[in-house]
């Protein structure tokens, strides 16, 4: 566009002269008499002719330099400018390199090391570690929400949430600046076994004697033995055995054993099987040891006489219950019936159990109906059976054993659907 500026504010068809000027990069001033401006047509086109070559040439220069049809970097990217024949250019522009480097954010995973001269924190996840400056500011949250004056309440493996920063602590260095650290899970990640247990199975139960297989490192073996202990879910012992390795124990490598356990009927279902290094030297750096759950099966008490108990079986009636392990079973009464008439267990003789009753018993029917359960036995029950000592015996191995049971209050005992003129003296 051009315009046109008078030098004296008289009218414009006097014999005065006027500036015609072109606006742009370029600029272009024409001086000519107004006078001939008005009265020579010829002046007049030549110089509209000379303003629009000018404004033409100006408009391809601004292409031609600027790069219209180009690419140009906005942002840290290249942006299509117009409608470039070349491809975009593949090396990057600006700052996009630094454009994927994070100045903030949340990182989580476990704690690795805690420094406390440098107040450095190494925390790890998938591989990835990273290492945050801990300083004065720096707000520590435990698994409650309430604050840690002492960064020793970052234990190693606890799971945690770090909020960090980037930190300029000198020219050009630049640290990740821990601004709060939270506490999120306080149970460690499992950690690889020195050991390995091949049975018991996993969620398999264990009864008694059991042989238990597996390996251990052999500087855990001493002339070719090491232990095993086991527990119950309280921590209550049930039972050791010394494992025996199956192969050279004289390396570091793992070494096949085996260790035949005999233990007390748990009165839980779960338990622990600790592998236990032997450590004659005391040392406790030598002293070590693996931990294993270990499943068993449902427990139930039948009930016997015993005569260490009740000397000289005073009252008859009196009986003491022993634990049996039975497989799973909605029929609980019945499986604790049918492990009462199997008898006694090796060795509780020798701790003064004994039973009244007959082998060979059935249990024809069982229901428990209202807290009264009524149960009917096949006719060996009262096979030769007399005398009242004997007759009271029986009913109340059977009655306990069932009584122990919360629904049930009372017992009726029948054979071959009697209830009369049974257990007589």
């Amino acid at each position: 566009m051009f315009y046109v500026n008078r030098v004296k504010p008289e009218s414009i068809f006097k014999s005065e002269r006027v500036f015609v000027c072109l606006n742009g990069f370029i600029g272009v001033c024409c001086i000519f008499n107004a006078s001939n401006f008005m009265t020579t047509r010829n002046t007049f086109l030549v110089l509209m002719g000379g303003v629009l070559i000018l404004a033409l040439g100006f408009v391809l220069g601004a292409r031609l330099i600027g790069g219209e049809d180009n690419w140009i970097c906005d942002g840290g990217k290249w942006v299509k400018h117009g409608n470039p024949s070349a491809p975009a250019p593949t090396e990057k522009c600006g700052n996009a390199q630094n454009d994927d480097r994070k100045t903030s954010g949340v990182f989580v995973g476990f704690v690795q090391d805690t420094d406390f001269d440098t107040l450095i924190v190494k925390v790890e996840t998938g591989g990835q570690q990273l290492q945050f400056l801990l300083d004065e500011t720096t707000k520590v949250f435990a698994l409650n929400g309430r604050g840690i004056a002492d960064l020793r309440g970052l234990v190693k493996g606890y799971k945690v949430s770090v909020a960090w920063e980037e930190k300029e602590v000198s020219p050009g260095e630049m640290v990740s600046k821990a601004k709060e650290v939270r506490i999120i899970e306080e149970i460690k990640p499992a950690q690889v076994k020195e050991t390995r247990i091949d049975s018991p199975q996993p969620n398999e139960a264990m009864t008694s004697p059991y042989k238990v297989t597996g390996a251990m490192p052999g500087n855990w073996f001493f002339e070719a033995t090491a232990a095993v202990k086991l527990l119950d879910a309280n921590g209550k012992g049930l039972g050791f055995a010394h494992a025996q390795s199956k192969s050279n124990w004289m390396t570091n490598e793992l070494v096949p054993f085996e260790a035949t356990l005999k233990f007390d009927t748990p009165t839980t279902l779960t338990g622990t099987l600790i592998l236990q290094a032997d450590n004659p030297s005391g040392l406790p750096k030598n002293d070590k040891q693996e931990r294993y759950i270990v499943h068993f099966l449902p427990t139930v008490k039948i009930f016997f006489n015993n005569d260490k108990f009740d000397p000289n079986l005073m009252d008859c009636s009196k009986v003491y219950p022993v634990n049996r392990s039975i497989k799973p079973t909605l029929e609980v009464a019945r499986a604790a019936l049918e492990a009462l008439f199997k008898g006694l267990a090796v060795g509780e003789r020798n701790l003064g159990y004994l039973t009244n009753l007959n082998s060979g018993v059935k249990i024809q029917t069982l229901k428990i109906e209202n807290g009264v359960a009524k149960v009917d036995f096949s006719s060996e029950l009262e096979k030769a059976v007399g005398g009242s000592c004997r007759t009271a015996a029986i009913r109340a191995q059977i009655t306990e054993t069932l009584k122990q049971f919360p629904t049930v209050r009372e017992v009726i005992i029948s054979i071959n659907g009697r209830t009369e003129d049974i257990l007589q003296p």
